[in-house]
């Protein structure tokens, strides 16, 4: 054969590549765009879009190198416009929370001498609502089929009764921030009266979370199946999109607690049409807010959660001062 033949003598045969061009690679583009979409959702004051198109283009970049040492100048200025994006957001954020200041302040100053009522509130409601997930957990620990509905049906169960919590909570901060009489009955108020309201806003929020994140788990039940770890991308890109989603339209509902009390006579479709016309284009305001809060849960963290004993009720207090300010803005601008 002329194989053998070309061979005979000259000891092992070396196989020689053809060197080709590489594949297109799709990463430098995808890092390229979605870096110029930071820049340009950090202008639209998205808030949070930046932080998604930021953080996927860095990884994009960081993965189309593949085995080469240097970076695609594609790749390397859609990092760079990620990078640029977030500065300004973050940047953005840190001015706005500057802005938010006054409320901030104006909350510290009523709850100077009136910690110790919040503090009650706050260790009767949620520690009490741990405490009994805490137990159910404890006696359905046993890894059956059964006892794990069991626990999600529990888990249910509290969180529909923290709803009702909810109602009374947010009472007894709109009497305290209005110079009202605010004692801890009111934490039961919603027990009392208009109990499937808050229920239903309960049901309303954790059905916003399951349906933005119903793609996230559908890719989770894949990757069970069929273990490919090509699936991985996918499944943190849902994560992610489906967070971002569901963070929007909570934060569109967000005062839903707020109007039920302010405005009794509402139905439940009412209050939610309500809280979506007043956060328009409000969300983030809130998010801001939200975000402002978040190195004093890292010192809570540091105190084996101990600081938010205080911070709950300072944060509270500050949402209630929001509503309020909410709605002299909107009373203002459609007086």
């Amino acid at each position: 054969m002329d194989y053998d033949n070309q061979n005979q003598g000259n000891g092992p045969l070396h196989y020689q590549f053809e060197q080709t061009a590489p594949p297109r690679n799709g990463m430098t583009t995808a890092a390229s765009v979605l870096g110029l979409a930071t820049i340009v959702t950090c202008v639209l004051l998205t808030v949070y879009i930046p932080f998604v198109t930021g953080s996927l283009a860095i990884l994009f970049a960081l993965l189309s190198k593949g085995s080469d040492k240097r970076m695609s100048p594609s790749a390397l200025s859609g990092i760079t416009s990620a990078v640029v994006g977030l500065v300004m957001n973050v940047i953005l954020i840190i001015s706005v929370i500057t802005l938010l200041s006054e409320l901030k302040s104006s909350a510290k100053a009523q709850l100077l001498g009136n910690y110790g009522k919040m503090i009650s509130a706050f260790l009767m409601m949620d520690f009490g609502c741990a405490f009994l997930l805490y137990l159910a957990g404890d006696l359905l620990s046993s890894p059956t089929l059964v006892n794990q509905i069991l626990y999600y049906v529990v888990e249910l169960l509290v969180y529909l009764l923290l709803g009702v919590f909810m109602l009374g909570q947010t009472k007894l901060y709109m009497n305290f921030i209005t110079g009202r009489p605010a004692v801890l009955g009111d934490l039961f108020s919603g027990f009392r009266s208009r109990s499937e309201l808050g229920i239903k806003i309960m049901l309303c929020y954790i059905g916003i979370i399951l349906a933005c994140l119903i793609p996230f788990f559908i890719s989770l039940a894949a990757y069970a199946a069929f273990m490919s770890v090509y699936l991985l991308p996918l499944i943190s890109l849902l994560f992610i999109g489906g967070s971002a989603a569901a963070c929007i339209l909570l934060l569109s509902f967000s005062q839903c607690y707020y109007i039920a009390l302010d405005f009794p006579n509402y139905s439940f479709k009412q209050i939610c049409a309500m809280s979506r016309r007043v956060m328009k284009g409000q969300r983030a305001r809130l998010f801001y807010l939200y975000i402002s809060f978040v190195p004093l849960m890292l010192l809570s963290v540091l105190s084996f959660g101990l600081g938010l004993l205080w911070i709950y009720p300072y944060m509270q207090c500050t949402l209630t001062h929001f509503y309020f300010d909410l709605m002299d803005y909107h009373t203002r601008q459609y007086a």
